[in-house]
């Protein structure tokens, strides 16, 4: 999974995440992540994906896959 790898990267660049990040990971569970983290990371997704997220793309990412997941859905649309 392509957007996979992506996302990894985006959240390794754009928050304190160093170590292994998985696509089960919950975003703020598993890698503490706070709002302001998140907003970053969606705005990075923007960017490298030349996509606008809007609030009902946001509702139920929980996970690293859930973002991943999302972004397919989005570039097939």
């Amino acid at each position: 999974m392509e957007n996979l790898e992506k996302v990894i990267n985006l959240i390794r660049e754009n928050t304190d995440c160093k170590g292994e990040i998985l696509p089960s990971d919950n975003l703020v569970n598993d890698l503490y992540l706070d709002s302001l983290d998140k907003l970053l990371i969606i705005n990075a997704a923007e960017d490298v994906f030349s996509i606008i997220l809007e609030g009902e793309d946001l509702r139920g990412l929980n996970t690293v896959a859930d973002i991943a997941e999302r972004l397919n859905k989005l570039q097939t649309v």
